[in-house]
C-alpha cells in the first residue's frame, strides 16, 4: 500500500464523518510518523466528545422520557407585580 502524505490523512480525518471514524483510527494507529499519530488522537478524541455528548443529551432527556406519556389538560397564568404563578393540571 502506497503511504499516503500527512496533508492527505489530515483531509481526510476532516471529511470524516461519526460513524467513518473508527475505521479512520484502525487504518492509521499503527502508522509511526508523528503528524499521522497526532491525527488518531484528533479522530480519538472526537469520538470520545461525541459520545460524551451523548450522554448528556440522553441525561437531559430524563423527563421527556420520565413524564412523557403526561398530557396537559389546563393550565392558568396569573401575574401580581413582578410575580408569575404557573399552575398545571394535567392527567395520566
Amino acid at each position: 500500500m502506497e503511504e499516503r502524505k500527512i496533508g492527505q490523512i489530515k483531509e481526510e480525518l476532516k471529511a470524516a464523518t461519526e460513524a467513518m471514524l473508527p475505521s479512520f483510527i484502525m487504518a492509521y494507529e499503527s502508522d509511526e510518523r508523528s503528524g499521522v499519530i497526532k491525527l488518531v488522537e484528533q479522530a480519538k478524541k472526537r469520538l470520545q466528545k461525541l459520545e460524551e455528548e451523548r450522554k448528556r443529551i440522553w441525561k437531559l432527556q430524563e423527563y421527556e422520557r420520565k413524564y412523557g406519556h403526561y398530557t396537559v389538560q389546563s393550565w392558568t397564568v396569573l401575574t401580581t407585580k413582578n410575580k408569575i404563578k404557573i399552575t398545571i393540571r394535567s392527567q395520566m
